[in-house]
């Protein structure tokens, strides 16, 4: 059986702190949540660590559960909004409501106009599961298990964002096919 002391906990932890917390940045937009929702998921793990069977993926299990750490605090910001907010914005059921949609507006801070027009083409599964697979270098495995989908799915709407882009940039004169030096 494997040692589920704090240090374990930790020593698996560690190496995956940086890459949890741009992952929660990008979805939410907000190093303070980003924070929270980290510290949350780090939480939720510990105490259900004795329950994480050995020689499966930590990697993957924590982002499954940073996932849902987005979701509950996006959950909880959309029960604080003020009601002239609510008043003023079209009311989203809970099948409307995106669990892994990245801000676009964090998009925009890190990525040319370009490119951040290019994201904001894709659907949000497709935008998701290119931002896990590109930035944070996951597995389509480790992908499938964080987003709770089919691996397959996972492989496909990678390779469709990335067809998306690369049309999307060729457009704007940004991709492969634009001469050198010429943007529109």
């Amino acid at each position: 059986m494997a040692d589920k002391s704090p240090e374990e906990f930790l020593r698996l932890l560690a190496p995956l702190r940086d890459a949890l917390w741009r992952y929660a940045r990008r979805s939410l937009g907000s190093d303070d949540r980003a924070g929270d929702a980290v510290q949350e998921a780090a939480l939720v793990a510990w105490s259900d660590f004795g329950r994480f069977e050995p020689g499966t993926n930590f990697r993957a299990w924590m982002y499954r559960i940073l996932t849902n750490a987005i979701f509950r605090t996006r959950r909880r910001d959309g029960r604080q909004r003020s009601l002239e907010a609510l008043e003023s914005e079209p009311v989203q059921t809970a099948d409307a409501v995106d669990l892994t949609s990245v801000d676009g507006a964090s998009l925009r801070e890190h990525l040319d106009d370009d490119v951040a027009a290019a994201m904001d083409e894709l659907s949000a599964a497709e935008r998701q599961c290119l931002l896990l697979r590109v930035l944070d270098g996951l597995t389509y495995r480790e992908i499938s298990g964080a987003l709770d989908m089919p691996a397959g799915t996972v492989m496909s709407l990678v390779h469709r964002a990335r067809l998306k882009l690369k049309a999307a940039l060729n457009d704007a004169g940004v991709g492969s096919t634009a001469r050198a030096g010429e943007h529109r």
